[in-house]
Order: C-alpha cells, then sequence, then structure tokens
C-alpha cells in the first residue's frame, strides 16, 4: 500500500504547507481565502485521486471495485507504524431488548458478514437479511423489510429470527 503512504503523504504535505504558509502571512484575512482554501483542497484531494488511479492501473489490471479503493484508502492506517493501545472489545449489550441488524446481501461498503457478526455478538441482536444492491436496507423498495423494521420500531414486535427478505 505504497501509494496510500506516498499520495497521501503529499495530500497532507500540501494541506499543511499552505496551511502554515497562510498563518505565517496572515491569510486568512485575504479576501480571497475561501476560494484560495477550496483550490488547496481541490490540489489535495486530486493527489488522492491520483493515488487511487495509480493503484488501479499498477496493482490491479486497470480495475478496481469500489470495496478495493475503500479497503485501499484504509490502508494507510493500517501501515502506520505506530500502534494503538487500544484494543475493540466484544459487544455483547447484555438485558437489552431486541437489537435489529440490517444487512445487504450487495453492500458494497458494510459486507452481509459484518452484520451477521454483529448480530451474533449481540446477545439479543436479530437479524434481518436484504437481498438486493446497494447500502442500507431500510426504506430501500423492500416492503419485508420495511414492514419488519415500522413493526419493531411502532409496535415493539421484533422481526422472527434471522428474516430473509
Amino acid at each position: 500500500m505504497r501509494y496510500s503512504l506516498v499520495y497521501g503523504g503529499l495530500s497532507g504535505a500540501v494541506a499543511i504547507s499552505v496551511l502554515v504558509f497562510s498563518l505565517a502571512f496572515n491569510l486568512p484575512n485575504h479576501a480571497h481565502s475561501l476560494w484560495f482554501g477550496y483550490l488547496v483542497m481541490l490540489v489535495a484531494l486530486s493527489l488522492i485521486f491520483v493515488g487511487v488511479k495509480r493503484y488501479r492501473d499498477v496493482e490491479c489490471g486497470g480495475v478496481v471495485t469500489f470495496g478495493r479503493a475503500f479497503a485501499f484508502s484504509l490502508s494507510t492506517c493500517s501501515q502506520w507504524p505506530v500502534q494503538s493501545a487500544q484494543h475493540t472489545v466484544a459487544l455483547h449489550a447484555a438485558g437489552a431488548p431486541p437489537i435489529v441488524v440490517i444487512g445487504t446481501t450487495r453492500d458494497p461498503a458494510t459486507p452481509l458478514a459484518w452484520a451477521q457478526a454483529l448480530a451474533r455478538e449481540l446477545d439479543s441482536g436479530q437479524l434481518i437479511t436484504r437481498d438486493g444492491d446497494g447500502h442500507t436496507g431500510f426504506q430501500r423498495g423492500n416492503s419485508c423489510v420495511d414492514d419488519a423494521v415500522e413493526a419493531w420500531l411502532i409496535q415493539g414486535q421484533a422481526p422472527k429470527d434471522d428474516l430473509h427478505c
């Protein structure tokens, strides 16, 4: 993931350099500072775009899916040389009323496996699986999901275990 480090670093360096320069020369009071700020952000974000494009062309044979591009954007933190002392702990929510988790079979941002794992981890997790595309499952044109969620929210009626819609 050297591309994310190189282009992410360049993007950050551009933004920080301009910030330091503008503070040193008191540019925040300049009449055109808003447009200048937009220009700097455009340059910085363009460097990120170039990094993703280079990753696509060199590492992925010219094709990259949303999921791979998203994973690429997260890779900077995964390769960071300093490790956090914080660790993720299991969340069981013991004693909580039913907690409805909705997963979509072809969600490009949050895979169904994550929703399944969360529902299993929660003591009172109730999984609703929506067969469909896109991120999020509620109010996406599936009356089975919508009816189950609305019955839970309005009437307090939990959906059937492992409901598939």
